[in-house]
């Protein structure tokens, strides 16, 4: 057969030679702008798609209107549809301007009505003065990514990287998951308007920086030490979840038994309760192996968050870590769980907690950080939730520590290993305010510990995991050896689609 003849009538062809002019210019590259980013040690925007996405699935949002400072489009990740958008620093600061805010705001209704999640790209001088200043630029700002956030459940998941210079980067605050490299910032508005209000221009890096907002803010998940790490963190995150809050997280097997024992966990927690130890180690036993995916590992750091995997099912992860803080829960470490419960309701994910802790860390600090309202709030989104939750005591579950991990919920199962402590009180604090008078008389420092631990000793009698089961607030005391077969068990009998 010869060629195809073509039909085309020369106003086609003129239509398609302009089709392909404009695609030329849109996908052009800024030979000055990418060598002014390369030699920064950033990445470009398109340099950075090509990271996230599947190799040869972007379809980029063109619009037909050139080269913009901010990039949309389709793509795959692990073969499932994603939206992005990807500031290109090298073309007007990556600030967006009224084109960039109406784009957007056509991609926000993509986002709804197709169920996608969608992974933003920053490095921008948030939004071209010349363009917002004006009211009928900044009206065209559009509430979408806040709104989404506050639905539950959301239709489709916000991933972020923050990865230059970011002002207002406003969707790493609503983030599901989000992540910074140490050449980045991230702040409300440039240094210069703060100069121009105050008079004092602060250091970028102090007012916004990757230690600001991994460590102290709490704002960012993940640390990554470049642009390459970054991009496969936000893909790994990505594996954990469902693409919107209507479909189920993807099963990844991994060929761990379910059934696996794992001797170990009988020596990982102290026969003495006040001795720290790395729960983490307890975590990695029990889940998948290799499955363990952690948020915030530098925020509220007396409280471990994450993914893990479970017989191939995804799950929420909450532990008290017993070597900060002795696991006391304080202001951080109560938004850090509020943070991994919410993302648990909002994708319908089941919640594994592992319980240790003294109770909540009353200091005058911690109340004038306004730990009151924030119990509350935990306690509202813990009660809302409705997902299959398994709560494993290790050691000690004492007062509303041992609620906020889920212990005396009636709606999850929870197990107990057998030397835990679980009381209103610790031992020591009960018998100081029942016996305070008792003990105020005793003015020798040694004399009185000792006469505490005496009338300690019957709270700790009483303390033991075999009356919680007697109560019916202990569903099974367990050998430490077989957690990671009984909690399974556990998760197939709640469902993975609701609680019991």
């Amino acid at each position: 057969m010869g060629a195809p003849v073509s039909t085309a009538s020369p106003a086609d062809l003129e239509h398609l030679a302009e089709l392909r002019r404009r695609r030329d210019e849109f996908f052009a590259p800024n030979p000055e702008g990418d060598e002014r980013a390369h030699s920064r040690g950033l990445l470009t925007a398109n340099e950075r798609i090509e990271l996230l996405l599947d190799p040869g699935s972007q379809w980029a949002f063109s619009y037909g209107l050139g080269p913009t400072p901010l990039q949309l489009g389709f793509g795959e990740i692990h073969g499932r549809p994603v939206l992005y958008k990807a500031h290109d620093a090298s073309r007007g600061a990556g600030a967006y301007n009224l084109r960039s805010r109406v784009n957007m705001r056509a991609v926000g209704h993509i986002v709804d009505k197709a169920a996608l999640p969608m992974f933003y790209l920053f490095q921008g001088a948030g939004g071209q003065i010349e363009d917002h200043v004006m009211s009928s630029g900044f009206s065209a700002v559009g509430g979408h990514n806040v709104g989404a956030r506050s639905s539950v459940p959301r239709r489709g998941g916000v991933f972020t990287a923050i990865l230059g210079n970011s002002f207002a980067p406003w969707a790493a605050s609503v983030a599901d998951f989000s992540v910074m490299t140490p050449r980045a910032t991230a702040t409300f508005v440039s240094p210069y308007i703060i100069e121009f209000a105050t008079g004092k221009r602060p250091d970028l890096y102090e007012m916004g920086g990757v230690d600001v907002h991994t460590k102290m803010t709490g704002q960012i998940c993940r640390r990554a030490e470049d642009e390459a790490e970054a991009m496969e963190t936000l893909r790994t995150c990505f594996s954990y979840l469902p693409g919107h809050a209507f479909e189920s997280a993807p099963r990844i097997m991994s060929g761990d038994p379910r059934d696996r024992c794992d001797e170990e966990l009988r020596s990982l927690v102290p026969k003495y309760p006040n001795r720290p130890y790395e729960v983490r180690k307890i975590i990695e036993r029990v889940v998948d192996r290799d499955s363990f995916f952690e948020w915030q590992p530098e925020f509220g750091m007396n409280m471990v968050t994450g993914f893990a995997r479970l017989d191939g099912h995804t799950v929420a992860i909450m532990a008290n870590q017993p070597k900060v803080r002795g696991g006391a829960i304080d202001m951080n470490a109560l938004i850090k769980a509020r943070r991994i419960v919410k993302t648990a309701r909002t994708f319908s994910l089941p919640l594994l907690s592992f319980c240790d802790t003294p109770g909540i860390m009353t200091t005058q600090e911690e109340e004038h950080k306004g730990l009151l309202t924030e119990t509350t709030v935990y306690i509202s989104e813990k009660m809302a939730s409705e997902v299959p939750t398994v709560c494993v005591t290790l050691g000690k579950g004492i007062g509303m520590g041992y609620f906020i991990m889920g212990g005396s919920d009636p709606e999850a199962i929870t197990l107990s290993w057998p030397t835990t402590q679980i009381a209103y009180l610790g031992p020591e604090g009960g018998a100081a305010v029942v016996h305070r008078k008792k003990l105020a008389g005793i003015e020798d420092r040694d004399d009185h510990r000792l006469l505490l631990d005496e009338l300690a000793e019957p709270f700790r009698r009483n303390m033991n995991p075999w009356r919680g089961a007697q109560m019916a607030t202990i569903d099974n005391i367990i050998d430490p050896v077989e957690t990671r077969p009984r909690v399974i068990q556990a998760f197939e009998a709640l469902g993975r689609g609701g609680r019991r």
